[in-house]
């Protein structure tokens, strides 16, 4: 195999692996042999050389049984159509994306996870400057940190709120991503509303002491737009925490209402969990 093609196979089985969490070593082979009932899980399927990676994608979130068989290797002869930008950014795109239809909080939340945690380390590096070696606080780098973890915050909750959407969609319990699973879904949205409610009041609060103490006036404090900013970002913070929390309450009552609606209707002894159960639209 050509160095190139090595380097892409490289890149999209370890990209596949971590957005599937199912260790791949080649997601674009074309080698494949398919039971004839794993067909509907798997379409619809592009019509173009990024059906492998496609099909790989799918396979995994839909649960399929799916073993990786060595096979011998070796260039064809001819001139291959395979186009190394055009091709490689479709193969990228059909991973994302169909990954995005079954847990998007893996994407969202791994990437507002990323931003959390480089927003942290700047602002610990500048605490380490300052503290050791004396220097003045660089609110550039400060204000990005904030800017970094709002938006880590923001990419978070979005995931979040979309996992139960595409619950509803598939209509099965959401799949695990940076968080565990607990019982029907996801746990950790239940803790939105009262972070939400601390930023917010840290925001007001940090306004308030900054105003008593002349912080907000150019005149006496240089750097006067800081304390306004982070409390503006606090508060948009808060109120995005709480949305999502309260939009993924919302959702989560819509993804059982089928369910418990049966249960009303014919009672438990037939029926499964509210979870995992899917009912057929009740007649009179």
């Amino acid at each position: 195999m050509p160095l190139v093609r090595r380097v892409g196979n490289f890149i999209f089985a370890n990209l596949l692996s971590i957005v599937a969490g199912v260790r791949i070593s080649d997601s674009a082979s074309g080698q494949r042999v398919i039971r004839r009932e794993a067909l509907p899980a798997l379409y619809p399927l592009p019509d173009t050389l990024d059906f492998t990676p496609a099909m790989s994608t799918r396979a995994l979130h839909e649960n399929l049984y799916m073993v990786e068989v060595a096979i011998p290797y070796k260039e064809r002869s001819g001139r291959s159509k395979l186009s190394v930008v055009h091709d490689g950014l479709r193969f990228f795109k059909s991973i994302v994306w169909t990954a995005l239809t079954y847990n998007p909080v893996r994407i969202f939340g791994g990437l507002g996870v990323i931003m959390f945690a480089l927003a942290l380390l700047v602002f610990l590096a500048e605490l380490g400057l300052t503290t050791l070696a004396g220097a003045p606080w660089s609110f550039p780098l400060l204000f990005g940190a904030l800017v970094l973890g709002v938006a880590g915050v923001t990419l978070y909750t979005t995931g979040t709120s979309f996992s139960y959407i595409v619950k509803l969609f598939h209509k099965r319990p959401i799949r695990q991503g940076l968080v565990g699973n607990h019982g029907n879904g996801r746990r950790f949205e239940r803790h939105y509303w009262w972070m939400g409610i601390l930023a917010v009041i840290a925001g007001v609060a940090m306004y308030v002491t900054a105003a008593m103490f002349n912080l907000t006036d150019p005149a006496v404090f240089g750097a006067s737009w800081f304390a306004p900013v982070v409390s503006a970002l606090l508060v948009l913070t808060g109120v995005q925490l709480m949305s999502a929390w309260g939009l993924a309450r919302m959702l989560a009552e819509l993804a059982v209402r089928e369910g418990a609606a049966a249960l009303d209707l014919h009672g438990e002894k037939d029926l499964a969990p509210r979870s995992e159960q899917v009912t057929a639209p009740v007649t009179a």
